[in-house]
């Protein structure tokens, strides 16, 4: 990812733009990122890691994830925009990449194989995955954008869902390439019908 070939969003000015750009920079060049933030806001973001319930499938084996990332839109799921009908909010389970690794290892799958999946997971080079470095008490994590649920968001609502994590500009900004590239390739080599 080349950060000269991206415009910044608009509404960052003055410092934050440069701090923006710096760390567009840094992982251009390899270098960590600060992917967090505080969690000063109430409420839900796109972005947003929370304590949740789903099962995820690695190789049909299915297994309960106790952490997700919000992948709805966050006007889309806000309180501030009322509705006629029920909000419903699409997340993707995120599960330890330690639990992905020995997933790898039980499928005798080589180490040096292995230690490539893992780079590539780490440089977000894998489509289906997000990659999330350690956090306080969370350790590195990937989300399974292959592996999406929907639920109203009542629902997080009415089990005091916890936010884990928020995502800074650098780390929002990442997760929106990765959604975009995942879901919405223009160059797709697919030639259709006109």
């Amino acid at each position: 990812m080349n950060s000269k070939e991206f415009n910044l969003p608009f509404y960052l000015t003055g410092e934050r733009a440069a701090a923006f750009k710096k760390s567009l920079k840094d992982f251009d060049l390899g270098s960590p990122v600060n992917y967090f933030q505080g969690k000063e806001d109430e409420g839900f973001l796109q972005g947003d890691t929370i304590k949740s319930g789903i099962y995820y499938n690695f190789e049909l084996d299915k297994k309960y994830a106790s952490e997700s990332i919000i992948l709805s839109n966050s006007c889309d799921i806000s309180d501030d925009n009322p509705r006629d009908r029920s909000t419903f909010v699409t997340y993707a389970p995120l599960v330890p990449l330690k639990a992905f690794e020995k997933t790898l290892i039980d499928q005798n799958v080589g180490q040096s194989e292995i230690e490539s999946k893992i780079n590539d997971i780490k440089s977000q080079r894998t489509t289906q995955f997000f990659y999330l470095p350690a956090s306080g008490t969370s350790p590195e994590r990937i989300a399974l954008l292959d592996q999406v649920e929907s639920t109203p968001i009542s629902v997080l609502k009415n089990r005091k869902t916890v936010v884990i994590d928020r995502l800074s500009q650098i780390g929002w900004y990442l997760f929106l390439f990765k959604l975009t590239f995942h879901f919405a390739r223009t160059h797709e080599n697919v030639e259709r019908a006109v």
